[in-house]
């Protein structure tokens, strides 16, 4: 559940003009709200998955395929 939740973070960000890049709605959208709260359950901060990482590439490219989501 984190790793999806980190994925789902990463993705829904802020474009720059206050819309998230993913799906449109107002930044912070409701998936990446739901994403914050979930990681924070875990004990863990989201703003560390801010900065690219090559290791979270991979967590996330393995996530993205499981849940059958296209690769891109």
């Amino acid at each position: 559940m984190h790793a999806v939740c980190v994925a789902a973070y990463r993705k829904h960000r802020d474009d720059g003009r206050g819309s998230c890049s993913a799906c449109g709605e107002s930044s912070p959208c409701r998936p990446r709200r739901n994403a914050v709260s979930v990681i924070e359950a875990y004990s863990d901060d989201p703003r560390r998955y801010d900065v690219p990482d090559a290791r979270l590439r991979a967590v996330a490219g393995v996530v993205l395929v499981r849940c059958g989501a296209p690769r891109g």
